[in-house]
């Protein structure tokens, strides 16, 4: 970050960010989220995915007013925020974004991208969920529902989904049939 001291008494403030090193390892340094690129390293993201036994991931709906405002996405996804593991994240966001517990204590991510400045940590949670169990976050969610991997493919196409690579999408649906037979 430079020269630029973050107090970090005002963190309620503003949202902080560890700065990460190329392998993904928290440097000490850390960036404050929207003041343009971590300089001397990279920030981290989560995604999750929770994918029921029929084969079909749970996807929200953005609200319009966010970024990739009214596009469909995975079940949820966010900044790591200061001092958070990529589990404490995801299990954050999901209850954030989704109002459900998922307990990801100890779980590896099942998949680590990169992007031009940061990591994405997903985790592929297969979980049976009930729609009556998802309590969406109305600032940041406006829909729920359940979409195959054909369906999501499709809406790619069609740009009404956050553009994620399609081969993504298959990996993701791939890895999630290792552990439930769909």
């Amino acid at each position: 970050m430079g020269d630029e001291v973050i107090d970090l008494k005002d963190e309620k403030k503003q949202e902080l960010m560890d700065i990460l090193d190329c392998n993904g390892n928290p440097t000490g340094e850390v960036h404050v989220r929207g003041s343009g690129s971590a300089h001397h390293g990279y920030v981290g993201a989560v995604t999750v995915c929770v994918i029921n036994s029929q084969g079909q991931m749970l996807i929200q709906q953005r609200v319009n007013d966010k970024g990739w405002g009214g596009l469909w996405d995975v079940t949820c996804g966010g900044a790591m925020t200061h001092g958070e593991t990529p589990q404490m994240s995801a299990m954050r966001e999901v209850k954030e974004e989704m109002g459900l517990d998922i307990d990801l204590t100890g779980v590896r991510p099942s998949l680590i991208t990169t992007f031009s400045n940061g990591f994405s940590f997903c985790f592929v949670v297969n979980r049976d969920v009930e729609m009556e169990e998802v309590v969406l976050q109305k600032e940041e969610v406006q829909d729920a529902r359940f979409a195959s991997k054909e369906e999501i493919l499709e809406l790619l196409k069609e740009e009404k989904f956050v553009p994620y690579r399609p081969s993504w999408v298959e990996y993701v649906f791939d890895f999630a049939r290792q552990e439930f037979v769909f």
